[in-house]
C-alpha cells in the first residue's frame, strides 16, 4: 500500500478529498493533510509519504515551494499538483519541481485514478531504483 500526505488551504476541499475518493480502492493510505506548505514539510519528515497531492497557491508556504524544499528531503516523493488555476505559469513551475501531474479543480476521480495508477508505477521504479543501489552498495562493501 502506498501512503499518500494531502494538501490543500480549503479545508472543505481537504475534507473531500480525504473522506470522498476512494482511496483504499486504489491502493493508497491517506497517511496525513495539512492545510499549508510549512505543516505539509513537517509531516513529510515525520510521515515519509511515496505520494504528495497538493494544492499550489496558499499562505505560509505555497505548494511550488514545498514541492521544491519535499524533493529536497525525500528524492523519490512523487507530487501531484492540484490547482483551481489552468495557467501554463504554473503547469511550468510544476514540471521544474518534478511534478508527476497536474490536476485541476474540482477533481475529476476517474482522472484522479488514472493519475494515481502512473504515479504508483512511477513509486515502484523508485523503490526498485533504491533496492538496486542499496544492493550495490552493500556488494562493494564485501
Amino acid at each position: 500500500m502506498y501512503k499518500i500526505l494531502l494538501v490543500d488551504d480549503e479545508k472543505m476541499e481537504l475534507q473531500a478529498l480525504t473522506d470522498c475518493v476512494p482511496w483504499s480502492d486504489m491502493d493508497i493510505r491517506v497517511v496525513g493533510t495539512a492545510k499549508n506548505g510549512r505543516e505539509a514539510l513537517e509531516l513529510t519528515q515525520q510521515l515519509l509519504p511515496d505520494i504528495i497531492l497538493t494544492d499550489v497557491r496558499m499562505p505560509i508556504m505555497d505548494g511550488l515551494e514545498f514541492a521544491r524544499r519535499a524533493k529536497g528531503l525525500h528524492k523519490q516523493i512523487s507530487i501531484v499538483f492540484l490547482s483551481g488555476h489552468d495557467e501554463f505559469q504554473y503547469i511550468k513551475s510544476a514540471l521544474a519541481v518534478e511534478a508527476t501531474g497536474y490536476l485541476l479543480k474540482p477533481v475529476d476521480l476517474d482522472e484522479l485514478a488514472q493519475l494515481m495508477e502512473k504515479v504508483k508505477l512511477k513509486c515502484q521504479e523508485a523503490r526498485l531504483a533504491a533496492r538496486s543501489e542499496s544492493l550495490a552498495k552493500e556488494k562493494l562493501l564485501r
